[in-house]
């Protein structure tokens, strides 16, 4: 018994490497696409500011992350920040806004699709500074 669960938890572990793996190689791609160094999606708190500024945000709005301390309201803020930063992207990318839900539903796969895709482009920034939810959908 001991065996089978040292077995599950070996197979888990290679399950959630390989997504792991997958989702830094579909960043990696994304960063170079839009012409940023691949290696800032390796590095957690720079690759969020050069997202930021992949889609046009400032550095700045990173201090958004920390919606989460606030206790069950701060996670469903925190989750719609993500969302409408995911839209931001495709939209940086020529998509539309079932990518941003791919982006954050799934994000290994669309980051992926969106890094390797060669009918996917980057447009430029599509946010002047700071967020707007005029201009979402």
């Amino acid at each position: 018994m001991i065996i089978v669960s040292i077995l599950l938890v070996g197979f888990l572990f290679l399950f959630l490497f390989i997504i792991l793996a997958f989702l830094l190689i579909g960043k990696w791609k994304t960063f170079e696409k839009a012409g940023k160094p691949g290696w800032a999606s390796l590095i957690p708190i720079y690759s969020t500011i050069v997202l930021y500024d992949i889609i046009g945000l400032k550095w700045y709005y990173i201090f958004f992350e920390f919606l989460t301390i606030i206790p069950y309201v701060g996670e469903v803020l925190f989750f719609l920040y993500i969302f409408v930063i995911n839209v931001k992207l495709s939209k940086s990318f020529g998509k539309n806004i079932l990518m941003g839900v791919g982006l954050t539903l799934a994000p290994p796969i669309f980051f992926f699709v969106l890094g390797y895709d060669n009918s996917i482009n980057y447009i430029g920034k599509v946010v002047n500074g700071d967020l707007d939810f005029n201009e979402l959908f």
